[in-house]
């Protein structure tokens, strides 16, 4: 692939480290979308600020296969204006 995304997961909990080391090392770009650091993150082309439960709104679905919403209990740019925190789904879109 020319550019691998991983969105909000840490690889090296997924697999070994060096089949992980080996498949990013065949990329071009590496675009890591999270709300905290990763040993994954350590090796991205480009890091974007995901929001975390608290500092986004939303829908996901369950194991269960049911719809549950969350909303934002925690503005991020209130304490610091200049922060450009986003929902995973928003920097995809």
């Amino acid at each position: 692939a020319d550019a691998v995304v991983v969105l909000e997961n840490d690889l090296y909990q997924r697999l070994p480290a060096d089949q992980v080391e080996q498949a990013l090392a065949r990329a071009n770009t590496r675009v890591v979308l999270d709300h905290q650091r990763t040993r994954t993150a350590e090796g991205a082309d480009f890091i974007l600020p995901a929001a975390s439960f608290a500092e986004g709104s939303g829908t996901l679905v369950n194991l269960e296969g049911r719809a549950q919403r969350f909303f934002r209990v925690f503005e991020p740019a209130y304490l610091r204006p200049e922060t450009r925190i986003h929902e995973s789904w928003r920097w995809l879109h």
